[in-house]
């Protein structure tokens, strides 16, 4: 067998080129390239290249002036449509996202009489108000936005020039349209909340609407919508993160969750399964929501159905043999009670209405304890 031998010199050549090709290689945790650009399945975060996996799509080539990258479809928009505000702000044609100088939609708020003279479509005038503004509280946060409800149900052109439209559920009123401003952005899940320019960080959240204590719509306050949400400055625990039930402030999107074994996790809100990639085991299932919103008058409950991440569905899950009788039931219904009739312990939830429980799978609101079965 021949040997061969390479010279010292040649090592210490070898050495640098490989230092050098690593120093330069435009990968997860490796510095950018001079010109900002990183390898396929990775973008430019702080002059470091990191996966886009559930990062949304990047515009390529890069946008023209007026122009921002829609991190959901990978196209460039004018920068209202692909803008996602800090709760409180807003964005209109030809600005950034600002507080909302004149008031109108979005713009902070303490009660719904506020919104209703911020806002045409629900102010009193010689003819009937077309709107019924909303004063809507972020769940896990402090301070309320104007959003208006059309009067006549689903009517998106009832909403002002240049607004949106959301649709939010309510355990009494069913699905219910909700007027939104430029930057306001509903959601199903993180991408959605995706700004490539914000500095503010944003969940795909729930806001609750408390409902002046004048009001006498329907709804009463039963009822959330999904939407974007700037996380509390006081939050220290990341969703996906194992949290206390007792400090749910404490979650990015205050929503402190219960999974089966008895454990709590910070979730956020969703639409289907892929918008809970990397939260618990990647489920998006409707649960019964109690929450405290921190209004200006007191904390104030708000209860209802809502979607968010969790585990498997559990609902009508026998519970009877586990440890503690409940450590089986998941975020769908992590309650274990005896059914009213059968006399088995099973999972369920909370409810008012039948509309609260999945009709679909032949649940109902047992007024025996108001749980689902």
């Amino acid at each position: 067998m021949r040997n061969f031998t390479i010279p010292l010199l040649a090592l210490v050549w070898l050495g640098a080129a490989c230092s050098l090709s690593l120093d330069l290689d435009e990968r997860e945790g490796h510095p950018c390239s001079a010109q900002g650009k990183c390898l396929p399945g990775y973008r430019c975060v702080e002059a470091v290249c990191v996966p886009t996996e559930g990062m949304g799509q990047l515009c390529d080539p890069d946008c023209a002036d007026g122009q921002k990258c829609d991190l959901r479809v990978g196209e460039c928009k004018n920068a209202c449509a692909a803008s996602v505000c800090p709760t409180g702000q807003t964005c209109t044609a030809g600005t950034a996202c600002a507080v909302p100088v004149e008031g109108g939609l979005g713009a902070p708020c303490t009660r719904d009489t506020e919104c209703s003279s911020f806002v045409d479509g629900c102010r009193d005038g010689a003819t009937p108000a077309s709107l019924d503004c909303a004063c809507f509280y972020p769940v896990g946060a402090q301070g309320g936005v104007c959003l208006a409800m059309p009067k006549m149900a689903q009517d998106c052109a009832a909403c002002p020039e240049g607004s949106g439209c959301a649709e939010a559920a309510f355990s009494r009123a069913g699905q219910a349209t909700v007027c939104i401003p430029g930057g306001f952005r509903a959601c199903a899940g993180a991408v959605d909340c995706m700004d490539e320019a914000s500095e503010t960080p944003m969940h795909c959240g729930v806001f609750g609407w408390p409902s002046d204590p004048l009001w006498t719509g329907a709804a009463s306050g039963l009822g959330f919508l999904t939407a974007c949400v700037s996380s509390s400055p006081d939050a220290s625990i990341a969703i996906g993160e194992v949290c206390d039930p007792a400090m749910p402030q404490a979650c990015a999107s205050g929503l402190c969750l219960p999974t089966p074994g008895g454990g709590h996790l910070c979730s956020a809100a969703c639409g289907t399964d892929p918008g809970c990639q990397g939260i618990g085991v990647g489920r998006c299932v409707e649960t019964y929501l109690e929450t405290y919103l921190e209004t200006y008058v007191a904390a104030q409950s708000v209860e209802g159905t809502t979607r968010v991440c969790g585990s498997s569905p559990t609902l009508g899950a026998s519970c009877a043999e586990a440890s503690g009788g409940a450590n089986v039931c998941g975020t769908d219904a992590p309650l274990c009670r005896m059914h009213p009739a059968d006399n088995v312990a099973l999972c369920t939830r909370s409810c008012q209405t039948d509309a609260d429980c999945p009709g679909e799978k032949g649940f109902a609101c047992h007024p025996d304890g108001f749980y689902c079965f």
